[in-house]
């Protein structure tokens, strides 16, 4: 049995113990006390990590992939002025970040670094963007560059607002000489849209980048429209040009004696005829085909239509007279060229074309004459809808005949030396491309638009 002396202590004792932890234990837990929060450099609460995923909005970089880079494209401004712009992916659905630094790398023709140009911007989750830095000065020519993300970003678990900003009205011009890009922004949501970065990048009909451009929207209230412009200081028209409609044509050489006549080693004409067609073949676009034909007495297909234009290139460089003496069976040559457009060869979308180049009279065969015959052909060609162009080379042709030959008078060019026939084949390129248009895109985007 416990003494009544015992049970006093014990009160005493008990009273205090509470008194301590009432006056200063509670106190000093207080004090000391942190409640688990997502930035107290622990894995608590859940986390999957230290201060990430669980209930916290920050993700572990574990579960991040870094944005991927579709392409990186230096432009020439003016002067020793570039710019270099990239079109990136973030593949991560619900994950943005509000800064992720970056590098881009630019490289000249030995692969040598020029320049590094660093700086920041923001990533939308599950969204493609264009990255842009201007006004780079550079003391040598860069050929080639490379966009490079640092890992030490913050990303959030986010998701992206209705697409609020849109783009109309977009019209290039002035291509040839100071290109202008105007188009119109506008700010459909009931909120204000601010610092709202718009890209602009302008590319061939082949989705090459050529032209890259970037402006700062600063505000926008809601429903409002507002015209956006950028230029260039120089022209890139020419760039733009590219051929949209693939092409099959057929080359119908003149391969008579006469065309040995002007002598020399290698012999004349022939050798300048071979090079400027071969250099003709190298212009055609990688969807063209090509095929080559020569005519004398007789005509052969000495390349039947295809893709592979370093063979058709070769097959022409070994081109060779066979006979000094003999005729020109103009018409042989055309029979054989419409024979391999209308082949499977020939493909569906592809526009059919002859090029036919002859130094002298047609006069063979002897029935039914060699021009009737060569006029009989070209009629069959064009009712397959074959454009006929064709090249009169010297003062020995008969220029009427090979106009009527040819699908116009338009269609006919006169080389009257033969140092014109490269010329005369980069016109027949020219006339045989069909343009399109420029590739316009112009890309809003806003930090706020990512939603936590």
């Amino acid at each position: 049995m416990i003494s009544w002396q015992t049970r006093r202590q014990a009160l005493y004792f008990g009273t205090f113990f509470v008194f301590l932890v009432l006056v200063i234990g509670i106190p000093v837990f207080i004090s000391v006390y942190r409640a688990p929060t997502c930035f107290d450099g622990k894995k608590n609460q859940g986390e999957e990590g230290v201060d990430c995923d669980g209930s916290c909005q920050r993700l572990c970089k574990e579960k991040i992939s870094l944005p991927v880079v579709d392409w990186v494209r230096p432009f020439h401004v003016s002067g020793n002025v570039y710019s270099v712009a990239a079109l990136v992916e973030n593949f991560n659905p619900n994950a943005g970040t509000l800064k992720i630094p970056y590098t881009f790398e630019l490289y000249d023709t030995s692969n040598q670094l020029i320049t590094k140009v660093k700086g920041s911007t923001f990533v939308l989750p599950k969204q493609a963007f264009l990255v842009f830095e201007g006004g780079i000065e550079l003391t040598a020519v860069p050929t080639k560059a490379f966009l490079k993300f640092e890992e030490n970003a913050e990303w959030l678990r986010a998701s992206v607002k209705d697409r609020t900003l849109s783009i109309s009205d977009q019209v290039l011009r002035n291509t040839d000489t100071l290109p202008k890009l105007s188009a119109l922004i506008e700010n459909t949501a009931i909120t204000p849209a601010r610092d709202v970065e718009v890209v602009a990048v302008v590319s061939d009909t082949k989705n090459n980048a050529i032209a890259a451009s970037r402006t700062i929207v600063k505000e926008l209230a809601p429903n409002e429209k507002k015209n956006i412009v950028f230029t260039w200081p120089t022209p890139f028209a020419k760039q733009l040009e590219a051929c949209v409609v693939p092409v099959d044509v057929v080359l119908a050489l003149d391969m008579s004696g006469s065309m040995n006549d002007d002598g020399g080693e290698p012999p004349q004409p022939v050798t300048d005829a071979k090079a400027a067609a071969s250099a003709f073949v190298e212009r055609l676009m990688e969807d063209d085909r090509v095929g080559v034909v020569t005519f004398a007495d007789s005509g052969t297909t000495n390349r039947s239509l295809g893709s592979r234009h370093r063979e058709a290139f070769d097959t022409i460089n070994n081109l060779m007279i066979v006979s000094e003496v003999g005729g020109t069976n103009l018409g042989e040559g055309l029979r054989l060229a419409v024979e391999e457009l209308n082949s499977n060869r020939h493909q569906d979308e592809a526009k059919k074309i002859i090029i036919a180049l002859s130094d002298g009279l047609a006069n063979l065969p002897k029935e039914p004459g060699g021009e009737p015959f060569a006029l009989e052909q070209a009629q069959i060609a064009k009712d397959s809808d074959m454009s006929i162009y064709t090249i009169g080379l010297g003062n020995s042709v008969n220029r009427a005949f090979l106009e009527s030959v040819a699908t116009s008078r338009e269609h006919y060019f006169a080389a009257l030396r033969r140092s014109d026939l490269d010329s005369v084949y980069k016109e027949i390129s020219a006339a045989i491309c069909e343009h399109g248009p420029a590739i316009i895109d112009v890309i809003p985007r806003s930090a706020a638009d990512i939603t936590r």
